[in-house]
């Protein structure tokens, strides 16, 4: 803000272009994840880069336009990333991908928990204005001190360049897994060549390519007419491969995350501000306590999961959490406003609600493929109920005061009980899709058997 010479509601504004460059790289990467499945280690790699890059720019920018900038393509890279690695992830373990999406996915709740402690050692506590040679892009006051305000002035330099090297190390790290074999999927087969890499290519894609490649060649004039039969083509060929659960399940998906991420930012953002304004009147110093405290059981919690995981299938995990949550924000609306019940039940509350969100995509991967468009549809959900419920919920507050919040956390925590039943009463009814692999390999391997048997005794009789 200071570097920039913008307010509060310029910031927003640049944040919320993040939002739509997220939007745009998970359209993007939804597209290009399914169709390189195989280079999805390198996609993740590039999205890395440039997230690492974006890092080393943002404390460079001196305009809201060229943060704005900035902060578009940091998005991309972040919904790009989303895209690629939650289906690459769910390829490898399969089955077993429940624990693992935790422990991914735990890293968010330790990021939130480990920042304010990054920023720490940069952090200049002054009275003066004297800040000449800094390069500061923060303020932040503390309204709350009795003897005027105390200014925070961060240079922020250090702290990003670190985090870039963070992001450029990891993908040093997923750039030599590239390209290596990983056919999961029955509906694809492999081309390997001399070496053990392989092409996961579905095989409709294969005929539509051998057909394009014996159509006749593309003139200029007739380049939108091309276009414009290719994407019917495709949208066709979509809509005929689509079932009615592969609808009931993408509503139910974009409906889940809507409620779950809503349901975290609004109590991310608004539980410091209902802590200390609000009825429980939690001074600033014990504020920060509690938001450190939400932050370490958010991540906390996802590691727990990774091992319960072990010994608990994912759908009843799923619907533990679920009931976990739904109670803890019942509670929170019973329990007296004082600073020990509310201390508690953050805790408690970040320790169901934490999983909801790699919980869900291990029970959907139990029947359904996670792929770079069901992956997308997670993304949307996410960004718009981020949006909205964090609007409806500031703009509640400012009309009925801090008291309406804990109604706002239980009204969205409904949401999430009421979808989460439904979408595991469909993947009940879809079934497992690793079940029914396991049989269709064994069914195989036996008429194979027989089949020998038959063609050696009937077929070549021996004369």
């Amino acid at each position: 803000m200071y570097q920039t010479g913008a307010g509060y509601r310029e910031i927003g504004t640049a944040l919320s272009v993040r939002a739509v460059g997220m939007f745009c790289g998970s359209l993007i990467g939804g597209w290009s994840s399914d169709k390189w499945a195989y280079a999805r280690s390198f996609q993740i790699a590039l999205a890395l880069l440039i997230a690492a890059v974006t890092n080393v720019l943002i404390p460079l920018a001196r305009s809201i336009p060229v943060l704005s900038t900035i902060l578009f393509w940091a998005g991309c890279s972040h919904g790009y990333l989303t895209t690629n690695g939650n289906p690459l992830l769910g390829s490898i373990w399969e089955s077993k991908a429940s624990g693992p999406f935790s422990l991914m996915h735990a890293g968010y709740g330790l990021g939130g928990a480990l920042a304010p402690m990054l920023v720490a050692p940069f952090t200049i506590h002054t009275d003066s204005n004297k800040t000449e040679n800094m390069s500061i892009s923060l303020i932040v006051k503390d309204l709350y001190a009795n003897n005027g305000t105390e200014t925070v002035l961060i240079d922020p330099i250090a702290p990003y360049n670190l985090v870039a090297a963070i992001l450029f190390s990891c993908a040093l790290c997923f750039i030599p897994f590239s390209g290596l074999k990983n056919c999961p999927s029955p509906r694809h087969f492999c081309l390997a060549g001399g070496s053990r890499r392989c092409s996961c290519l579905a095989q409709s894609q294969v005929s539509k390519d051998s057909a394009l490649s014996n159509s006749c060649p593309i003139r200029t004039r007739d380049a939108f007419h091309t276009l414009y039969s290719t994407t019917r083509y495709y949208l066709g060929s979509l809509r005929a491969k689509t079932k009615r659960t592969d609808v009931l399940l993408a509503t139910a998906t974009f409906i889940i995350y809507f409620a779950v991420v809503g349901n975290e930012r609004v109590f991310g953002k608004f539980m410091f501000t209902y802590a200390i304004a609000g009825p429980v009147g939690m001074s600033p110093a014990n504020g920060y306590i509690l938001n450190l405290l939400y932050w370490v059981f958010f991540g906390g919690a996802r590691v727990l999961t990774f091992f319960l995981a072990m010994c608990i299938p994912a759908n009843p995990m799923l619907l533990l959490v679920t009931i976990g949550t739904i109670l803890v924000s019942i509670a929170l609306t019973l329990v007296p406003s004082t600073e020990p019940w509310f201390f508690a039940f953050t805790c408690l509350f970040s320790l169901f609600k934490s999983p909801l969100f790699p919980a869900t995509l291990a029970s959907i991967n139990q029947s359904y493929e996670i792929t770079g468009l069901l992956v997308l549809v997670v993304n949307l959900g996410s960004a718009c109920g981020a949006s909205l419920l964090q609007f409806t919920a500031g703009s509640l507050i400012d009309t009925y005061g801090q008291h309406i919040f804990p109604y706002l956390v239980c009204g969205s925590a409904v949401v999430v009980l009421v979808t989460v039943t439904l979408l595991l009463v469909l993947l009940r009814h879809m079934g497992s899709r690793f079940t029914e692999r396991v049989e269709t390999v064994e069914l195989a391997g036996s008429d194979t058997k027989d089949g020998d048997e038959v063609d050696g005794k009937l077929l070549f009789p021996e004369t």
